[in-house]
């Protein structure tokens, strides 16, 4: 049962990395960075986006190794991202003088406060 388990875990992350390249590619390189690149270029920055993002998973268990368990983990960073989150969402739902970019700094100055009291 547990190898059924990790089958399946692995096989949703493996499912995930090249969706993730077609996404950085199409969606988010494509309009931004480089507009007019051939099909070949694009394939090759989806590979890329999938090496890096893949290394920066690895890098990211050794973080979690640091920490006592997992749940410790997983609280430190709902402390950093869904407090600062939840204060942008609520404050530009019932905020009509609220903009997108008073949002996002705010979300950002929200994130950077919560890190900086946590180290």
């Amino acid at each position: 049962m547990i190898t059924s388990t990790d089958n399946r875990a692995l096989s949703k992350a493996l499912l995930f990395h090249p969706s993730r390249s077609g996404f950085n590619g199409r969606d988010i390189y494509r309009p931004f960075f480089n507009s007019k690149g051939s099909d070949h270029h694009y394939v090759n920055m989806g590979r890329w986006t999938t090496v890096i993002g893949v290394l920066i998973s690895v890098g990211t268990t050794y973080l979690v190794m640091q920490f006592a368990s997992i749940m410790d983990y997983v609280q430190a960073l709902f402390s950093f991202f869904i407090a600062p989150l939840f204060g942008t969402v609520v404050l530009g739902m019932l905020w009509k003088r609220a903009t997108g970019p008073a949002g996002f700094w705010g979300l950002l100055c929200g994130t950077l406060s919560s890190v900086s009291m946590w180290s």
